[in-house]
């Protein structure tokens, strides 16, 4: 029986322009983000399952099965440094003591898209050159699920 055929959607794009996202780390009071101010750039959001081999003697070709633990990625970001911003202060300093904090972030698409995840700081820099801004970026390593939602 032959394949059904596919067809392309011609309906107009859904896109939308990212200026306007915010990325904010929770504070003291549980739900409340705080942005950490001049992001430039964030990273791919991404998630994975290590893949089993499930191959055995009778197999023709490698198999596998899905693992059953998803593992986050690295999530890269960099901006502006500015020197006495609490919430980049406050990277410095939880990276330094490990600290595992709930991230939050805020997409301006027709959904009002965001997604929360838990994350250890697992380095930073500053970035300094001849005749441009300082710049400084960090990576979040994140070690819980991906939950996305909607805000209002």
């Amino acid at each position: 029986m032959p394949n059904t055929p596919m067809t392309a959607s011609n309906d107009p794009t859904q896109a939308f322009n990212t200026q306007g996202t915010i990325i904010g780390v929770e504070s003291a009071t549980p739900g409340t983000y705080t942005p950490i101010v001049e992001i430039s750039d964030i990273g791919d959001l991404s998630e994975s399952i290590e893949l089993k081999d499930a191959s055995h003697l009778g197999s023709t070709t490698k198999e596998y099965i899905a693992g059953k633990l998803k593992e986050g990625a690295e999530l890269q970001l960099s901006g502006n440094w500015i020197t006495g911003a609490a919430s980049q202060t406050q990277i410095r300093t939880d990276l330094n003591a490990g600290t595992r904090r709930n991230y939050r972030i805020q997409w301006p698409d027709q959904n009002n898209t965001d997604c929360t995840f838990l994350a250890i700081i697992t380095n930073y820099s500053i970035a300094t050159a001849q005749d441009d801004k300082a710049g400084f970026s960090f990576s979040l390593k994140i070690v819980g699920d991906l939950s996305f939602d909607t805000y209002s």
